[in-house]
């Protein structure tokens, strides 16, 4: 009885919250010396559906980018596979400020974008735990919020402040663990219901929810006041 319930909290501590409920500095060290696997993790099986959500999504950014110089928030965007996937739109202009607190994260997107040529937009890189973050108000047209959201130990605190920073009728993308494992992350809003009046709190409301990956949601939300 003893060891099952010790193998499901290590599976609980490890495989599903990925360290997070302990302190910042052990979290942000695991990342740093797991930034090589990273990368890796976006060619496997389980992220084919993302692939197939990218196209909706990208319809949608660039019905809503199109036509502006836009600035965009990559917030917790690891290697930056976001920021990525913008600058490879030809409709894309603007400024994208790519935050993360892993440094070594961030070295893996330096190496990426000195093999991209995109001298109409700006990226950039910024490391900055999200705890610290504030973003300069009504400025953002677009932020991202990718594969996180259930790992900060304050996100009811960080999407007021992503509200805060948008522009009115600009857009969060944002994920959310399924209905499925969202209760083991405790205390963190990152149900459905508990979600939706977060969001109603802030000013924020949901325009699309999708699938996005076997463990997560994907989830547009639009700033409406």
């Amino acid at each position: 009885m003893w060891g099952l319930a010790l193998i499901g909290g290590l599976l609980w501590l490890v495989t599903i919250t990925e360290f997070s409920f302990l302190p910042s500095a052990f979290h942000r060290g695991v990342y740093e010396r797991c930034a090589w696997l990273y990368e890796s993790k976006w060619h496997k099986g389980a992220y084919d559906l993302c692939h197939k959500t990218n196209i909706r999504l990208l319809r949608l950014l660039e019905e809503h980018l199109t036509g502006k110089n836009s600035i965009v928030l990559d917030l917790a965007c690891g290697t930056g596979r976001m920021s990525m996937l913008l600058l490879a739109q030809s409709w894309f202009r603007g400024k994208i400020e790519a935050v993360d607190f892993s440094g070594a994260m961030l070295a893996k997107l330096s190496a990426k974008l000195e093999e991209v040529n995109r001298p109409d937009v700006c990226l950039k890189i910024q490391e900055q735990d999200l705890a610290d973050w504030q973003g300069e108000e009504n400025a953002a047209d677009l932020v991202f919020l990718m594969e996180v959201s259930e790992f900060l130990p304050d996100f009811a605190g960080l999407l007021q402040k992503i509200s805060q920073s948008l522009k009115p009728e600009a857009l969060l993308v944002c994920t959310k663990p399924n209905e499925l494992l969202a209760p083991l992350f405790f205390g963190r809003k990152q149900s459905i219901v508990e979600l939706k009046a977060l969001a109603g709190s802030v000013g924020l409301e949901i325009v699309l929810r999708t699938s996005w990956q076997w463990r997560y949601e994907l989830l547009v939300l639009k700033k409406v006041s």
